[in-house]
């Protein structure tokens, strides 16, 4: 129970050790930092609760057996005096158990508050593990948003680049008619560019090709 007076605990990670499913309801599944940072607090605040409900059962248990004992010397008492004390034996004999039947419904009401505590606690925790994996396919299905419009653009390069080389192949061999009716399914923003570079790339071939073909002068 000392556990609970660690109220500067920032971090706590139990998992795989051997917990109670009241106590591993409280910690949590500790799978982020703010996970095990609440998991901290949680169980502080859950170890005092309890810390508080067991003094009140002590000091319960202390009272009934404080009760037992006035309840027989009570009754030695009453057996050593005359018979006409019956009466106040009586009396003493039902504030006795009138006391008891207080002690034990306190009892059962600590009890209950416990188990209320203990199932707020397990709901809490299926929400985090529901709220987890919410989050889990809300990023999952960011990643794959960002993947496919990635692959778009890739395939939409790799497009404009085949009809540039095809162009180019079309003008190079000189059939410029064929050339003309491939440039006019190309989008007016492209056009320009493509032609431009088309022919740049051109005429860098045709130098190259023709310094190629020429004869080295010999030295």
């Amino acid at each position: 129970m000392s556990f609970a007076d660690l109220a500067s605990l920032r971090y706590l990670d139990l998992k795989g050790n051997p917990l109670t499913p009241a106590l591993a309801n409280v910690v949590g599944f500790c799978l982020t930092q703010k996970e095990c940072q609440d998991s901290a607090k949680n169980t502080v605040k859950f170890l005092r609760r309890i810390r508080v409900e067991v003094e009140k059962v002590k000091e319960q248990y202390q009272l009934e057996a404080l009760t037992e004992h006035n309840i027989r010397t009570e009754d030695i008492a009453a057996e050593e005096k005359p018979p006409e004390n019956a009466k106040s034996k009586k009396s003493a004999a039902k504030k006795a158990k009138s006391k008891a039947k207080k002690s034990n419904t306190n009892n059962n009401n600590n009890s209950n508050d416990i188990n209320s505590e203990m199932k707020l606690a397990q709901t809490n925790a299926n929400n985090k593990v529901t709220k987890s994996k919410k989050n889990a396919n809300t990023s999952a299905k960011k990643s794959m948003s960002k993947s496919s419009t990635a692959l778009t653009t890739v395939f939409t390069f790799f497009l404009l680049l085949a009809i540039n080389v095809l162009v180019i192949y079309m003008i190079m061999f000189k059939n410029p008619e064929i050339a003309d009716k491939l440039v006019e399914f190309i989008p007016q923003q492209y056009r320009d560019w493509i032609l431009t570079n088309t022919e740049i790339f051109r005429l860098r071939v045709t130098d190259w090709i023709s310094e190629f073909r020429t004869t080295p002068t010999e030295h």
